[in-house]
């Protein structure tokens, strides 16, 4: 019975969700997805993520690393704010452009074992309807 019930809330809801609005603008692709930098204390390291506008509306960009690891926030008690920053910070892309944020690293002289962040690039388009899309890459050091 509750199965049937189910059904018939899906069957009820599924014409009401096909009237919904489409957004004008679909999204942001980020390459790479990973990024893997093998490097030794005290070394400094360069590299940059490519973002494309594929949505049809101008959209600003922006940029924001935050501590992470597998499964749980945070790294070892040291903050990404001590060995990572990108610039720029935004990024204004017409549809179906691209730009670039590059980051640097710099590792601590007494830095020990793995360090990982996500670099999180959020889009805020134009048009009637704001919608923000966040698309996470993942960065090993």
């Amino acid at each position: 019975m509750r199965m049937q019930a189910r059904l018939f809330f899906f069957l009820l809801m599924l014409p009401l969700c096909a009237a919904l609005p489409v957004p004008a603008f679909a999204g942001i692709s980020v390459a790479p997805g990973i990024i893997e930098i093998i490097a030794a204390r005290g070394d400094e390291a360069t590299g940059a993520c490519e973002v494309t506008n594929t949505g049809t509306e101008k959209s600003l960009i922006s940029v924001s690393p935050e501590d992470w690891r597998k499964g749980f926030r945070g790294t070892r008690g040291v903050s990404v704010s001590s060995w990572l920053s990108v610039t720029p910070q935004t990024l204004e892309l017409e549809p179906g452009k691209s730009g670039k944020f590059t980051y640097q690293v710099k590792v601590a002289p007494d830095a020990a074992g793995e360090y990982t962040a996500q670099l999180f690039f959020s889009q805020t388009g134009g048009g009637e309807t704001q919608i923000q899309t966040r698309v996470g890459v993942v960065l090993y050091v």
